[in-house]
């Protein structure tokens, strides 16, 4: 499964998010992480992103994990690590 990290916050536009979450299925997030669903394909979320300059986000594989091994803790309290 993908997550898309924004690098820097303050750069970051609210019409970005909105197009994301228009567009793709968020199953998790945080304030500057996105989860994919599982059947959120790259090609799709590039798709969306095509807009959005590169130095802005970055597109990590990630995966559920148990909370001993938590990388990435999400505003549910699902948690992830980075493949």
């Amino acid at each position: 499964m993908y997550g898309l990290r924004i690098i820097d916050p303050t750069y970051w536009r609210d019409s970005w998010s909105a197009a994301i979450g228009q567009s793709l299925s968020i199953l998790n997030s945080t304030y500057n992480l996105f989860v994919f669903d599982t059947t959120t394909r790259r090609e799709d979320i590039l798709k969306v992103t095509r807009e959005i300059p590169d130095e802005a986000y970055q597109l990590i594989r990630i995966h559920p994990a148990e909370s001993g091994v938590c990388e990435i803790y999400t505003d549910s309290g699902q948690c992830y690590e980075q493949d």
